[in-house]
């Protein structure tokens, strides 16, 4: 369980994101690979993990490349597909990213177009689903309290 301290500097960390890369409208019109340093900017610093020990880009699954793999000490944690910000994240992304967590026995799947955030729960069952966890804008103020509180589950230290 994420404590008060964890939760008030994600909070914080996610003010400073938002204020870096959400608020200027030219920053909301990059394609994937602009993207793309909005999320490694997330993951290291909001999150925490390590460029080169934590994050595994282009992680190849049965001749498919997931976008990133969260790894600590080995195990596979989170499978993260990336988008352009000007994409909205939609099924055919889930199941994409549901098929890359079900190869490889991850049990978290994010979807990220760095605006929004969407994570889902694993299910493996026969056949094999899915459970939302949550869904944010990033942009939008008035929900970054809640989403600190709930994106802190996903942080190097609570996913230890």
């Amino acid at each position: 369980m994420p404590t008060a301290t964890q939760i008030n500097r994600i909070e914080k960390d996610l003010r400073e994101y938002r204020k870096k890369y959400l608020t200027k409208k030219q920053n909301l019109e990059v394609d994937e690979s602009a993207t793309r340093i909005m999320v490694n900017s997330f993951l290291t610093t909001v999150l925490s993990y390590l460029e080169l020990d934590d994050i595994k880009t282009e992680y190849n699954i049965r001749g498919e490349y997931a976008d990133y793999v969260i790894q600590l000490a080995r195990k596979k944690h989170i499978v993260i597909e990336v988008k352009s910000i000007q994409i909205d994240l939609n099924d055919r992304h889930l199941r994409q990213s549901l098929s890359y967590a079900a190869n490889e026995g991850i049990d978290w799947i994010l979807l990220f177009n760095g605006k929004q955030i969407k994570l889902f729960r694993v299910l493996f069952g026969k056949p094999i689903s899915y459970h939302a966890v949550f869904d944010y804008d990033l942009g939008d103020l008035s929900t970054i309290k809640k989403a600190a509180n709930d994106i802190t589950i996903l942080s190097k230290k609570c996913v230890q």
